[in-house]
């Protein structure tokens, strides 16, 4: 989905030049002194290339690893060969698996430059063991940017991840700001239905009203939906309906589908909106139970879209 909305992913850039830059220096065993500290930590976990018959297993290991995260769909193995796979520039020998006693516990996949697309560890180990996996993570994507002469190894993962975030730094990655998002929601009944009903215990206080909302297209060129009937029953309902039509309703709300996107992922403030005039309310009386429901459609987890869903 896209907008002219945007926000900051609660993610962080983390970059390496020191691995690969140094390879250029003529004191080679300066170069793998960090590298040789993780080694000796982390010989029980086995790093292998990726064979066919692994998608299954890196699938499950990935839908497992960013389950807790908006913006991701659940990967397929259809999905993965397309992602990765079959984009052009990845080999076979860009994708790293670590094991333990035959069991995936690690994965990561590198791509032209020193990108890193994907980057999962296993969320069922212990703190000290998900660190070793990523050391050992670190240790295959970095001698193999070294192969291919690359400038850097960068990566882009959740910052809320704070044992693989750790993990980082000590290796010595440098980190900076992940990429904002931009937001356009081409289906705002489906969206708003679906928050709905995961959100229904918390609208406890409004069971049994309706309400209708009313979307203008502001500086968004794509508007295929412009009044939506809210009945907030159990469970509630999300009906498109006609601009002709005259449903009854308790009351109404009128905002742009860019203010629509703003308060379901950016975290914007219902009552700011209203005192800036962005969001109407009538009658005025039913402007805090307004708030209450806008508050109720808030995507509150991370947001993550890793480099693999691009192109």
């Amino acid at each position: 989905m896209h907008s002219d909305s945007f926000f900051w992913m609660d993610t962080s850039v983390y970059r390496d030049h020191a691995t690969c830059d140094a390879l250029r220096d003529v004191a080679p065993c300066r170069v793998h002194h960090h590298i040789a500290e993780r080694m000796s930590r982390t010989a029980l976990w086995t790093i292998r290339a990726y064979r066919a018959g692994d998608e299954a297993q890196v699938v499950a290991l990935w839908n497992a690893s960013y389950a807790p995260y908006a913006g991701l769909a659940t990967r397929t193995i259809e999905d993965w060969r397309w992602a990765i796979l079959a984009r052009p520039g990845v080999d076979s020998e860009d994708i790293f698996l670590v094991e333990f006693d035959a069991r995936l516990v690690g994965y990561a996949a590198l791509w032209t430059g020193g990108k890193v697309l994907e980057f999962a560890v296993d969320p069922a180990l212990r703190r000290a063991e998900r660190r070793q996996v990523t050391e050992r993570l670190l240790e295959g994507l970095e001698a193999r940017t070294r192969e291919r002469n690359w400038d850097s190894v960068d990566l882009m993962l959740p910052v809320c991840d704070r044992v693989i975030d750790r993990a980082l730094r000590a290796a010595g990655y440098a980190t900076g700001d992940g990429p904002a998002v931009i937001v356009r929601v081409l289906n705002p009944a489906q969206l708003v239905g679906r928050l709905l009903a995961a959100r229904a215990e918390r609208l406890w206080a409004l069971r049994g009203q309706t309400w209708l909302i009313k979307l203008t297209a502001g500086d968004d060129p794509i508007l295929l939906q412009r009044r939506l009937l809210l009945r907030l029953a159990d469970p509630p309902e999300v009906v498109p309906i006609a601009d002709e039509d005259a449903p009854s309703a308790d009351a109404a709300i009128e905002l742009t589908v860019a203010a629509l996107a703003e308060l379901v992922f950016c975290g914007s403030d219902a009552h700011e909106m209203l005192a800036a005039g962005r969001l109407r309310v009538e009658p005025p009386n039913r402007a805090e139970q307004a708030c209450q429901l806008t508050a109720a459609l808030a995507v509150e987890t991370p947001w993550y879209t890793p480099w693999s869903d691009t192109f």
